[in-house]
């Protein structure tokens, strides 16, 4: 709905229905009603306007009648609506938000309205304008830094669950575990036929899935929203969502790819304006990966993502650090069974051998060299010159051709040099 008809809707639909005596089959009249996808705006309305509001005991009857596509036409009303009334509110719009933040984390954690990947997922993608967008963001870090339900999920389940799981002996068991201290209440298991099928407390067995595993993906929505919009407050929420959440990283299905996607994508806009939250993000996403690629990250650049933010910059790579780089590469080519990739299996491996995955991992590390792409590319013009030298021409040529890929397809300005 548009701004103004939404806040004209709830305001009459609030005044229609507290006229309504309490004998009244408020069930009914939501399911029957014709602005019956803003039953969530009205109840944060009325939490908003009172300090001791509990939710009716229909309220929770309600959200069982409602399928999937209807809770998600409630959940992006309830966000425009919440949008509107913080901005509208600007004298005491901290203390309405706040109000807000609590009541929608009881909405996902103690009344178990909607799931709240479901919430996270429509947040980061509603479409607003900057400021409107910074109050949804703002929203969804206080739901993953400020409130603890979901943090101490994640943290429980990280403790106890391993990565590869296939070489797991007891999978089964911790994953249980974990659904018995954190249960999730599935859609089929509000409907209020469910317990007169017969099927009284039995659950069916959750094998693999869960909330953290789920999470992942939007997880990556979420910090490509925060890299896009303006990073005023955008970078301090970025950092602390990576810092909480860097160990789920560790269950992501190609996180590799994943960090050397973003970093191609965003190039110039992290560049400018996100250098150490950049550093963050890829010590994020490689440090807890099972297949440990920091191990395979050159010891200069290791040391330049362990700065701290106001540190000085001033690396500069020499001529010999890309020679290094066509150094290794040659190596991982002769032989790509090297002891530094025994622990790998390249059976469950996000890349199927050496050679590809460090292909990406120099790749990575090129596009966070704090250089401009024309000293970059000259760097790399020296260390041709060194590498025949020192090197065989059929050494140079491969390792000398791998890193080109690598520099020449991921640095994002490079292609307008070659035009000029």
């Amino acid at each position: 709905y548009p701004a103004k008809n939404l806040a004209m809707m709830v305001t009459e639909e609030l005044n229609r229905t507290s006229q309504a005596g309490a004998k009244h089959d408020f069930v009914k009249y939501y399911k029957e009603s014709d602005h019956n996808d803003i039953f969530l705006c009205i109840l944060l309305r009325k939490i908003v306007d009172s300090d001791t509001y509990t939710l009716p005991n229909y309220a929770l009857k309600v959200t069982q009648n409602w399928t999937p596509a209807q809770l998600k036409s409630q959940i992006r009303n309830m966000i425009d609506f919440i949008v509107l009334e913080v901005k509208n509110n600007k004298v005491t719009s901290q203390n309405i938000f706040n109000k807000i933040a609590n009541a929608v984390n009881d909405f996902v954690f103690r009344h178990h309205m909607m799931p709240f990947d479901t919430l996270i997922f429509i947040l980061a993608l509603r479409k607003y304008s900057d400021q409107d967008a910074n109050i949804s963001l703002y929203l969804i870090h206080n739901l993953l830094v400020g409130k603890t339900q979901f943090s101490s999920r994640v943290a429980d389940f990280v403790q106890h669950a391993t990565p590869d799981f296939w070489r797991s002996i007891d999978w089964a068991h911790v994953h249980t575990a974990y659904h018995n201290k954190f249960p999730e209440h599935q859609y089929w298991m509000k409907k209020e036929n469910f317990a007169e099928r017969g099927a009284g407390n039995f659950i069916l067995p959750t094998y693999y899935s869960n909330l953290c595993l789920r999470f992942v993906p939007i997880l990556d929505i979420v910090i490509h929203r925060l890299i896009e919009l303006p990073p005023k407050n955008c970078r301090k929420w970025l950092v602390e969502i990576l810092r909480v959440y860097s160990r789920l990283f560790a269950y992501h299905d190609s996180p590799i790819t994943f960090l050397h996607d973003t970093l191609f994508y965003y190039d110039v806009m992290l560049a400018t304006e996100f250098d150490f939250e950049k550093r963050v993000l890829v010590r994020s996403y490689l440090e807890h990966l099972t297949c440990k690629p920091m191990e395979f990250l050159s010891p200069q650049f290791i040391k330049y993502l362990n700065t701290g933010e106001n540190d000085p910059q001033n690396w500069s790579p020499s001529p010999g650090y890309f020679l290094e780089l066509v150094n290794h590469m040659n190596d991982v080519i002769r032989s790509s069974d090297m002891p530094e990739f025994s622990h790998i299996d390249w059976r469950f491996n996000e890349f199927g051998n050496a050679v590809c995955m460090m292909l990406y991992l120099r790749s990575i590390e090129l596009m966070c060299i704090p250089l401009p792409a024309n000293k970059l590319s000259a760097s790399k013009i020296s260390a041709n010159k060194m590498s025949e030298e020192y090197l065989s021409e059929h050494r140079m040529n491969i390792g000398g051709k791998l890193v080109d890929i690598a520099l020449n397809n991921n640095t994002g300005q490079l292609p307008e040099l070659c035009n000029t």
